[in-house]
């Protein structure tokens, strides 16, 4: 083999298939129609909503995120897709009027991390901004019961840091 020569792949090119659409359409809709056959009844109040989910909730989900990997950097896409149980939560909240747990207020640490990666700023404000952050919890932490000392910085005998 010249040494000029590339290696083959182990694996074909994955290139996307025409056919993988109008598949999942005709098995999807092979799906639809022989739910009756299953004795699987949609009662017809129940049919638009569940268009609206479909089209939507997913279908336009998927191409509202394929339309921002091409815009977008991949760090902030990702970190986006880390906003939505929160969203979620947060709509529900609003919309439904749910209430919002401890649990469902902790996403604001999601929050905050997204601000950080996709914030502008320079290093040095970036390492400012978290290490007054460190400082606040670790106040915080104090005055909390002893179940959670195990986040307070632990010195070099072994007792944690106060």
């Amino acid at each position: 083999m010249p040494s000029s020569a590339r290696p083959q792949p182990l694996l074909p090119n994955p290139a996307p298939s025409t056919h993988e659409p109008t598949a999942a359409a005709l098995m999807g809709l092979a799906a639809l129609v022989s739910t009756p056959a299953a004795g699987w009844s949609l009662p017809p109040a129940l049919l638009g909503p569940l268009l609206y989910w479909v089209l939507v909730c997913s279908v336009a989900g998927y191409f509202v995120v394929a339309w921002a990997m091409q815009t977008l950097p991949a760090s902030q896409v990702a970190a986006f897709q880390c906003l939505q149980p929160f969203l979620g939560a947060l709509l529900a909240a609003c919309v439904l009027g749910e209430a919002l747990s401890a649990w469902d207020a902790g996403a604001l640490g999601v929050v905050a991390g997204l601000f950080l990666v996709c914030s502008e700023r320079g290093d040095a404000e970036t390492a400012a901004l978290v290490a007054r952050v460190r400082r606040v919890l670790r106040a915080r932490m104090r005055t909390v019961p002893s179940r959670t000392s195990f986040l307070l910085p632990v010195s070099e005998t072994g007792k944690h840091a106060q």
